[in-house]
């Protein structure tokens, strides 16, 4: 298997005008001129990349979610391989992103040369909102991780889903569009697979990109605005899938009515949109974590069925 990675987007900037300062870098270094006029490289996202011998079918590039980066689909909370191995065991060349200032992209720092260069702050998510938000228990049950009845999501291995988590800055979103559209022309035709926050750029990518094949959409927390932005291209197959407890949180109710309405339009397009709601299929206890939720493995190789499918 060939393994390598790179950087998408992104654009140079130079600052001038600004004091050298000196720095303690560590206990050998105490005296550091850090002069911080020049050229930077800001606002790329960075792709990893597995081609596996012999390759079966197109590539898929693996789209995280907000305040998460690639390393989302690597591996589970508890150590269960990822989708990033199953899709690799199927054959598929995956492409791994960390997007705009998430993970291995790197950010700019809010202070000093690059100061104000972002709007707004960066946000870093807490266990307590991530129980709540992405659907794993009541809140009173965080403190003992008693999660709702059923729920698939390995509920004792929070600390380590914590520490996947990243500082985002909300703000970004065109940024992040601007990388992925590099990443995707460097790429070539593919799949992508997009969580939660990344499905809405995903979605505008795919809109006018012929490279983007089909889209499969995993609890999707964004949609075109309006009715004149295209929901998708005829030519682009969409799949959505949707866990369970949606109505614990209205949040994700709301989305939830958005993301059947967006599969209603892109059939009255006449495009081609499948739209899964696990628990109306006999598969409760999904949580928005469909890739890390014991049920993972079972879901990759369905969306991997889809995606043959959708190639043909």
């Amino acid at each position: 298997m060939r393994v390598g990675s790179f950087s998408a987007g992104g654009r140079l900037l130079v600052r001038t005008g600004q004091p050298v300062e000196r720095l303690n870098i560590n206990p050998a270094i105490r005296d550091y001129a850090q002069d911080p006029n020049g050229t930077y490289l800001v606002e790329q996202a960075y792709v990893q990349f597995f081609i596996p011998e012999p390759v079966q079918g197109l590539p898929i590039l693996l789209l995280h979610g907000g305040g998460l980066c690639g390393s989302c689909w690597e591996t589970t909370p508890d150590g269960r391989a990822g989708w990033l191995s199953w899709f690799l065991s199927a054959g598929r060349p995956v492409y791994l992103l960390d997007d705009v200032e998430r993970g291995r992209a790197g950010f700019v720092p809010s202070e000093g040369a690059l100061e104000g260069l972002w709007n707004g702050r960066p946000l870093l998510r807490t266990l307590e909102e991530a129980w709540r938000l992405f659907r794993l228990g009541p809140a009173e049950g965080f403190a003992d991780r008693t999660a709702f009845d059923g729920c698939r999501f390995p509920s004792n291995h929070m600390e380590a889903l914590g520490g996947r988590f990243v500082p985002r800055w909300p703000a970004n979103h065109d940024l992040q569009l601007s990388a992925l559209e590099a990443a995707v022309t460097r790429i070539g035709p593919c799949t992508v697979v997009a969580h939660s926050q990344g499905c809405l750029n995903a979605l505008r990518a795919a809109a006018k990109m012929s490279e983007i094949r089909a889209l499969a959409l995993l609890e999707p927390a964004g949609f075109p605005q309006t009715t004149a932005e295209p929901a998708a291209r005829p030519d682009c197959p969409v799949l959505q899938i949707w866990g369970d407890f949606l109505e614990r949180h209205p949040l994700w109710s709301d989305l939830y009515r958005r993301g059947a309405a967006l599969h209603r339009r892109i059939q009255a397009d006449g495009g081609d949109s499948r739209f899964r709601h696990l628990p109306s299929e006999g598969v409760p206890g999904n949580s928005h974590l469909l890739m890390m939720d014991d049920n993972a493995e079972d879901l990759a190789g369905e969306v991997v069925t889809w995606i043959a499918a959708a190639e043909e």
